[in-house]
Parts: structure tokens; C-alpha cells; sequence
């Protein structure tokens, strides 16, 4: 069952204290500490101190860049991030050092897009391109194996990019189809989700649980089967920038998404999402769950929200929680079953 608390039994956003004000684009959450990643190829983070700046230009061509996205190894040792300028490059966060890489020559400069998949020392990814290019790679210690790079649609540039725990990958074109892959397969499309939308992120769990959020307002869910993405109205209208979905495994299974009109989207029930208004005014860009949760944004912008022990506590919803209007829900989400948790792991298949 989806839940959460509401009112005043949950911890509140708050807007952290931070030294910068480049835009951050990413945010991920560590066993060392929230980072996040941004204009000039800056890498920041709160470690326990307080926010700072850990690296400034993590590029090799740092003077015209911006680290647009990262992604993390399973349990987070470390950060792989891209961005403009060509920059490709992995952060270690328990050595606290910085591995820049070249990468084929037939790549473009720009990069838009990461996805990482499997454990620190023997990860395997894919960046994207700003052409619509995707080129996988798999990694043993520091040492990167470039795969061929591959075009899904030679018309289309990828607008969200994923990969599950088991090793699958996921990708969203310009065109609303959408693609899956492993390292030893080539891509294969899933059914268009939605033609003439603009996607923004993707999160993709186990078993082929995939999401990806929308200029429309809504979620689609992957379900299993090609051209069956059901759409889940979340916002009733205002484009949804980020999602997130969070399991510590105790049964109560989260899912947020960050909205365009700068607010947070909690699901609370199979149609029901409770709005929060977040503590300000700046665009914000990226979400993500955890311990604590994390939102970042324009001009140096962090909101965290830090999690209690009450946090999972079974409460019923308040009369006066704010639940936003999420429109037409499809009926295959509109159960009161657990069909959105996240499935038990298996093997992985690449």
C-alpha cells in the first residue's frame, strides 16, 4: 500500500544554507552524504558538515561546461556524471577523487543523458548524446570497456534515459517511443507512450517496473508489454520535472514527483497524490528519496526534508490534506492493491 504521512506528523522541507549558486541539475544521495552536480562542472555536497563545493570543473574542458546528469553504482561508492564540453567523468566518494575519461571519436561533444547499472569496480552504463546516440560501456576497476555506439531512431534525440538494478536499460526519444536494451542485446521499442509530449525523467525498477514523468502532468508505467504504458494523472496539467520511487524494504513503498509549479507530489493511494508546496521561488530541477530527501534547482537552490522514526507509521489521511486533482487514471492503476511496489530483485540478466 502506498502511504505517507500528512500534516503536521511530517517532517517538513526546509531550504538549506549553501555557499554557491550555480544551478544544480542532479542530485543523488550517498553512503558519504547528499551530491549534486552543476554549471561550470561543479560538483557539491553536504557530507555532515554542511553544503560545499567538493569539486569545481569536473571536465576536461571545465571553462565551457555543465555537468547536466549522474547516476550512481547500486549502493552509491560512486557518481558517473556527463555533460556539455564532452565532459565524462566518475567520482569515487569514499577516496573523494575524480576519474575523467575519453571516450570514442565518434561521439559528439554533448552529452545529455547517463545511466548506470551494477556495483562499484564492475558497473556497466549508458550515455546519451545529443544527437540520439547511446553508447553503452562497462567498467572493471577504473578501466572503461567503449561498446558501438547505437541511434534507437536516427530522426530523434533521447529526451530520459534509465536502467534498472537487473541491468536492463530504458530510453525515451523526441519522438514518444520508447526503447529497452541489456548489454548484450540491442535496443527494441516498447510502444509509444505518448506522441507529441515532452518526457523528463525515467526511473526503472526490477522486473520491468518503469515510469516516466511528462509535459501533461502525468506518470506512465510500463506494463510489460508493448504500447501499454498507462498514464497516471498526478498533477492535473502542470508538466512533472523529476520522479523518484523509494523502498526500505518495511512495506511501505514511496513514490514523489517534482512538478514544473515548484511542488512535491506525494502518492498517497492508487489515485490519490497530496501536494506540497515547496519553501521557494527558484526553477527547480531534480528530486530524489532517501535519507534525507533531496530537491535541487536554480541559483544553488537545496531543500531537504529529513526522515523520523514516525515517517512509515500507519496514520489514516487527514481531512484536510490537500489532494491534487490528478484527472483520468487509468483502470489498471486504479485498484487498491500493491501493484506499483517495487517487485523482490532477480538476477541479473547482463
Amino acid at each position: 500500500m502506498w502511504h505517507q504521512q500528512t500534516g503536521a506528523d511530517r517532517a517538513q522541507w526546509r531550504t538549506a544554507d549553501t555557499p554557491f549558486e550555480v544551478d544544480l541539475y542532479d542530485g543523488e544521495l550517498t553512503p558519504k552524504g547528499a551530491y549534486a552536480i552543476g554549471e561550470g562542472g561543479t560538483i557539491v555536497a553536504d557530507t555532515g558538515t554542511g553544503w560545499h563545493v567538493v569539486v569545481e570543473g569536473a571536465a576536461p574542458t571545465a571553462d565551457a561546461t555543465s555537468v547536466r546528469a549522474m547516476d550512481s553504482t547500486s549502493a552509491g561508492e560512486r557518481l558517473w556524471m556527463v555533460g556539455t564540453g564532452g565532459s565524462l567523468a566518475c567520482y569515487d566518494v569514499s577516496k573523494g577523487e575524480l576519474f575523467e575519461y575519453d571516450y570514442p571519436v565518434e561521439m559528439a561533444s554533448v552529452w545529455e543523458g547517463i545511466a548506470i547499472s551494477g556495483d562499484a569496480g564492475e558497473e556497466k552504463g549508458v550515455a546519451a548524446d545529443g544527437r540520439g546516440g547511446i553508447l553503452p560501456f562497462s567498467v572493471d576497476g577504473h578501466d572503461v570497456d567503449w561498446g558501438t555506439v547505437d541511434r534507437p531512431d536516427e530522426n530523434e534525440r533521447i529526451d530520459a534515459l534509465a536502467a534498472s538494478p537487473d541491468g536492463i536499460a530504458y530510453t525515451i526519444d523526441t519522438g514518444g517511443i520508447a526503447y529497452k536494451t541489456t548489454i548484450k542485446d540491442g535496443w527494441s521499442a516498447t510502444g509509444t507512450v505518448k506522441p507529441d509530449t515532452t518526457f523528463h525523467d525515467l526511473d526503472a525498477w526490477e522486473n520491468e517496473r518503469v515510469y516516466v514523468s511528462a509535459d501533461d502532468g502525468c506518470l506512465y508505467r510500463y506494463d510489460n508489454e508493448p504500447d501499454d504504458w498507462a498514464p497516471l494523472g498526478v498533477t492535473g496539467g502542470t508538466g512533472v520535472v523529476s520522479i523518484d520511487l523509494h523502498d526500505e524494504g518495511d512495506g511501505y513503498p514511496q513514490m514523489c514527483a517534482l512538478g514544473a509549479d515548484g511542488a512535491l507530489y506525494e502518492r498517497t493511494g492508487p489515485e490519490e497524490w497530496e501536494r506540497t508546496a515547496l519553501p521557494t521561488d527558484e526553477p527547480l530541477i531534480d528530486l530524489a528519496l532517501g535519507s534525507p530527501d533531496l530537491v535541487v534547482g536554480a541559483n544553488g537552490t537545496v531543500l531537504v526534508r529529513e526522515r523520523n522514526e514516525e515517517f512509515h507509521e500507519e496514520d489514516p489521511q487527514s481531512a484536510d490534506a490537500e489532494t491534487a486533482d490528478g484527472g483520468d487514471v487509468d483502470p489498471a492503476d486504479a485498484d487498491d492493491s500493491d501493484t506499483d511496489a517495487p517487485d523482490p530483485p532477480d538476477e541479473p540478466d547482463a
